[in-house]
């Protein structure tokens, strides 16, 4: 890798922030043709070949905090007691009985 010489501290900061802003644009632009498929599911490889979630996930915020995108959270519960099930909700969720 080349070095750059002088201020690397901005350097950095300015790939970074280049990366991000490639980022919020794939997912930006991905949102339309995800929402016209009948599985409304975000497909993260769906906004580029081979894409992860935890790529993705600071853009996607990033749309959120603007308004302009809402996160949707699907969580499917059996009915029945909800004392005695393992599954783990997110931190922002909370049921009450």
């Amino acid at each position: 890798m080349k070095k750059l010489g002088g201020m690397p501290e901005a350097v950095s900061e300015h790939i970074t922030s280049h990366e991000n802003t490639e980022r919020i644009r794939q997912v930006w632009q991905s949102i339309p043709s995800q929402l016209a498929k009948e599985n409304k599911r975000f497909i993260f490889s769906a906004v580029k070949q081979g894409g992860r979630g935890c790529d993705y996930l600071a853009a996607i915020q990033f749309l959120a905090d603007c308004g302009l995108i809402h996160k949707i959270l699907r969580i499917w519960i059996k009915t029945g007691c909800l004392k005695n099930t393992t599954a783990r909700l997110p931190n922002n969720i909370s049921v009450s009985n």
